[in-house]
């Protein structure tokens, strides 16, 4: 008989360190999904199968424990902490805290978020896991960069929004192209509070970026690869040919003559049916990407090795990009000295998608036959063959990016007494940017086999950019960090030198002897030749003291003095001071009868000020380092002399004006926040509310051409200090983790909601407008920066339908004299008789009214299921591509028009004026809601058992499937809802953007 075959109950209590009882531990029989939970008072009560079960017991925030059964029947248990996760280290400028010592708004990932999207980018793979970092993107382009807001819009300049970066210590003022599987955390400092250390380049905000290290041991390789294909999921519905033509009969309805068939002139047109969207198509096209990690080292020195290739053809023809990068990261220790060297290098090449190409394939008429990418010699039947030449002209184009770049630096820190250090960082980037753009010579016939000289393109183009950047960045500090019985101290000084040095040569040659003679020395003709320099610096001067006591009090104040020469000398100097404070009531006595059910409670205040000298940057032009300083330019020649004895002579002129009173951009910043942790850390809230007011903000100003000012490369702007600007918000971060038996689970939310206010423009500025929504044409601005509203905001006539009676037009013909029967009815806002500007009201804006994210993860055994949701509500999306398709006749929604065979129609007649009020971009009849929501990514993985991988002496192999963006929904008619700029105007006005497209990829990671 076996004894041990019999059940019984065995009793027992689980308590921590401090002998307080634990609730919800989980008791589990292990191996079994048979368990328990712990009560109130930490007691629990379990039936075993017999003397040889295994009790597993496990609580989120402490170390789990296994403990045989034998003859014993009741058990008082004590977990210990897990101080791996209560010491949890956040990165902050110039140092480290740990998280329950933070006072700013710091939001940390980790690398394991990063790598669950397939992209090149790391603000897409940022999305949504962060509550208050905005991420939206400005194409769909292989390659391209999403736009990062941290707080809301935070300057008026395109790209003064984009928030200071810095890797490994070394800083930059764009996104720094870093491949996202080098990342190993990455902290966001919301507040000024926190990001006041950086001073004059902290006004929207730092993205902190550490890169992974290696660790003490033997050598480990990591492969990490994916494989997969894009798919379009939406699109333009353009008319077809029995569409077009019906659309064309319903140009011609009222004409009384000038009636126009097209099938006059193209006799074979209803043969074909070409859609020529999809004719610029490349589904299906194929993504990839291979990191491999070496990394190991012994006690003295570590080193980490991290490669990887990326691989993206574009869903548009035309259009790819390949990147290689390599990081070598090496840390050497030996005594009270520690040498840190990073380096980073990377190389990319794009080939990008022709200019407005969706503008040129919406226009084309259905009843042309579809053409080859690489033919240069078409026959058009028709009229307007212009429109196929310039079609085929793009599809021919060569428009290349090549990058290539270097970063790095070495940072030292000697402890000359406890706890006090010497550290120095200096480091640099040097990045390569060489553009080609190439138009080729094309031939257009007609029918007959008659050459088209308007239609085709019979002298070639070539034009060379080549840009070169070089950053310097030194930096000398002294750090001083001890603990005295419960008080607990740190200080940071130290001065910062940085300089940024800008090269741009420039040439532009036409005429060669054939489409393959792409080089400068086989054109006939050298048409311009330039070559610019640029330099600014920028000295810093900084302090910080902290101070915490017995872990429930806490305080930090910052100040620091920077010098920018992109300032003149009477405004050179900004100071940027902060303080934040932090209680820790769960530490308090009074909170331990609830200390079991809310482990954490901590609230936050901060206060700073951050600033801007990003005057200058996006006009390419001289004044782009130097805004405040006049400049003269020469190739302006003059003819002085006599007549019959004048001389052409060199020249130069005066291009601009400026503004030599300019200064700093200020951010004022106010937060407060609350961290709670519930059940041991089984849930955890973060709350945040702040308000921060930007003050000086610069403008570009567009002055008149009355003053002399010269257009071109943008001089004909000045800088100014233009107004002030708002925002306000609340963040919410909300988070659920638990083991149950052996599925473990994690669930994170993230709510953002901010208010941007303009609250001031310059006394002699009302308004100022952009946002043009047609790229090919000019067409009205749809956007404004106005007093009491959004950053960007539509201001745009109302209409009301169309005119559907002779009653109805009589009446309105007062208005516009020349109205018809299908037209789109105005709005006389101000009842002055009058369509015209004056009428134009706020119709919202691109900035969305809240987003939100849900990230889950559940983890059974082997598999992994994860899924990603993003959702953003309340912004306005002008489509400029349906505007386009109705001013061509193109849009397939025009066969559904009010005619007088469907007179409740609210979709206006087409009509063959190309600026009749029917497609005005004035109006708000192309304005839709951009609200979405949307599936980022679904992924479904197994991890092969221990077991397995030790027969194949592996530490780790798990493959993986994932699905990315495969679902969105939206009202919006255009490609895709989320319309990103880095121009305040252009944020929520869809110019023809590149499609954001659906990613299927399988992969896998393993480690040996």
């Amino acid at each position: 008989m076996n004894v041990f075959a019999q059940s019984f109950l065995v009793k027992g209590s689980v308590a921590d360190e401090e002998q307080l009882p634990i609730i919800g531990a989980y008791v589990l029989i292990k191996g079994t999904s048979t368990g328990t939970v712990t009560d109130l008072n930490g007691k629990f009560t379990i039936e075993v199968p017999n003397k040889n079960a295994v009790l597993q017991i496990t609580s989120v925030g402490y170390v789990s424990q296994d403990i045989a059964i034998g003859d014993r029947t009741k058990f008082d248990i004590v977990l210990g902490y897990d101080t791996e996760a209560l010491e949890e280290v956040v990165v902050i400028g110039y140092g480290e805290q740990t998280k329950r010592e933070v006072t700013g708004a710091i939001t940390q990932v980790k690398s394991e978020d990063l790598d669950r999207l397939a992209t090149s980018d790391i603000g897409t793979a940022l999305q949504g896991q962060m509550a208050g970092v905005s991420v939206r993107a400005a194409s769909g382009a292989p390659g391209s960069n999403s736009t990062i807001t941290i707080r809301g819009v935070t300057s008026f300049q395109d790209g003064g929004s984009e928030p200071l970066y810095v890797v490994d210590g070394v800083t930059y003022t764009s996104n720094p192209n870093i491949s996202p599987q080098e990342i190993e955390s990455l902290e966001v400092l919301k507040d000024g509070a926190s990001a006041a250390i950086y001073g004059s380049r902290a006004s929207a905000g730092v993205i902190l970026i550490t890169t992974k290290r290696g660790k003490a041991g033997s050598m480990k390789v990591n492969l990490d690869s994916y494989y997969g294909v894009q798919k379009i999921t939406s699109g333009i519905d353009v008319a077809g040919t029995n569409d077009h033509l019906y659309i064309n009969r319903l140009t011609n309805l009222f004409k009384e003559s000038g009636k126009f068939n097209p099938l006059d002139q193209n006799k074979q047109g209803l043969y074909y049916d070409t859609d020529w969207m999809q004719e610029l198509q490349n589904d299906m096209a194929p993504i990839q990407n291979h990191s491999l990690r070496i990394s190991g080292g012994s006690d003295a020195l570590t080193y980490n090795i991290t490669g990887t290739l990326f691989d993206q053809q574009g869903v548009l023809i035309g259009s790819d990009y390949a990147r290689q990068t390599v990081r070598a990261n090496t840390t050497y220790k030996k005594g009270k000295l520690q040498f840190q060297v990073n380096m980073g290098l990377n190389n990319s090449l794009a080939n990008n998608e022709p200019w407005a190409l969706q503008y040129d394939a919406i226009k084309q008429a259905p009843f042309l036959p579809g053409i080859n990418p690489g033919q240069t010699d078409v026959v058009v039947p028709g009229a307007n063959p212009e429109n196929m030449g310039r079609f085929v002209g793009k599809l021919n184009q060569t428009n290349q990016t090549a990058n290539s770049g270097y970063n790095g630096n070495i940072r030292v820190n000697y402890e000359l007494f406890n706890g006090f250090k010497l550290n120095a960082n200096i480091g640099g980037s040097v990045a390569n940017d060489n553009r080609k753009f190439f138009a080729p010579t094309w031939s257009v016939y007609d029918t007959d086999g008659e050459y088209l000289l308007n239609a085709s393109n019979p002298i070639a183009d070539l034009k060379y950019t080549d840009y070169k950047y070089e950053r310097t960045i030194q930096e000398y500090t002294a750090t001083y960090n001890r603990k005295f019985g419960k008080h607990k101290v740190g200080f940071v000084g130290g001065v910062t030198f940085e300089t940024s040095k800008g090269h741009r040569r420039y040439i532009h040659a036409r005429d060669f002897p054939s489409n393959d003679t792409q080089s400068i020395g086989a054109a006939n003709e050298i048409t311009a030749a330039d070559q610019s320099y640029s330099e600014n610096k920028n000295i810093g001067m900084l302090a910080r003291v902290q101070y915490a006591y017995d872990n429930r009090y806490l305080l930090s104040a910052s100040v620091r003095r920077d010098g920018s020469s992109r300032f003149h000398e009477s405004n050179r100097w900004g100071i940027f001071p902060s303080v934040s404070a932090g209680w820790n009531i769960s530490e308090e006595k009074f909170w331990e009868p609830i200390k079991t059910t809310v482990s954490n409670f901590k609230i936050r205040y901060g206060y700073g000020e951050t600033g801007s000298d990003k005057a200058g940057q996006g006009l390419q032009n001289l004044m782009a380092d130097l805004p405040y300083q006049s400049i003269v330019i020469p190739q302006v020649d003059y003819v002085l002399g006599r007549e019959g004895s004048d001389n052409l002579m060199f020249g130069s002129i005066a291009p601009t004006f400026v503004d030599k009173s300019i200064r700093w951009e200020t951010n004022i910043s106010q937060n407060i926040g609350v961290d709670m942790e519930f059940l041991e850390g089984r849930i955890t809230l973060s709350t945040d509310y702040y308000k921060n007011d930007k003050q000086d903000m610069l403008l570009a100003v567009q002055i008149p051409p009355s003053t002399g000012a010269i257009a071109a490369n943008n001089y004909d702007r000045v800088w100014q200090n233009v107004g002030n600007l708002s925002n306000e918000g609340i963040e919410i971060a909300l988070g659920y983790n638990n083991n149950i038996g052996d599925v473990k689970f994690t669930v994170n939310g993230t709510f953002t909601k901010n208010i941007n206010i303009v609250q001031s423009l310059a006394p002699s500025i009302e308004s100022i407008s952009g946002g043009e929504p047609m790229l090919i044409r000019n067409s009205e601005p749809t956007t404004f920066l106005r007093p009491g509203y959004t950053a960007g905001s539509f201001f745009l006539i109302p209409t009301e339908g169309t005119i559907k009676t002779p009653e109805e037009l009589s009446a309105y013909q007062e208005l516009i004299p020349s109205a018809q029967l299908g037209d789109l009815k105005y709005v006389d806002v101000n009842g002055d008789g009058v369509i015209d500007q004056d009428d134009r009201v706020y119709q919202g804006s691109g900035t969305p009214q809240w987003e939100a994210g849900l990230n889950l993860n559940v983890a059974y055994k082997g598999f992994d299921l994860g899924l990603q949701l993003f959702g953003s509500y309340g912004a306005k999306v002008y489509n400029g591509s349906r505007a386009y398709a109705y001013l061509t006749k193109r849009s397939a929604e025009l066969v559904n028009a009010w005619s007088p065979y469907n007179p409740t129609s609210e979709i206006p007649m087409p009509r063959d004026e190309i600026e009749h009020y029917n497609t005005r971009t004035f109006s708000d009849y192309f304005l839709e809601d951009g609200s979405y929501l949307r599936i980022q990514n679904i992924s479904l993985g197994y991890t092969l058992p221990k077991s397995v991988l030790n027969k194949m002496k592996m530490s780790n192999l798990r493959f993986y499937v994932s699905a990315q963006n495969p679902f969105t929904f939206t009202k919006y008619k255009g490609f895709d809802p989320e319309v990103g700029s880095q121009s305040i105007f252009l944020r929520g006005v869809d110019r023809g953007n590149y499609p954001i497209s659906a990613v299927y990829r399988g992969g896998l990671s393993l480690e040996f």
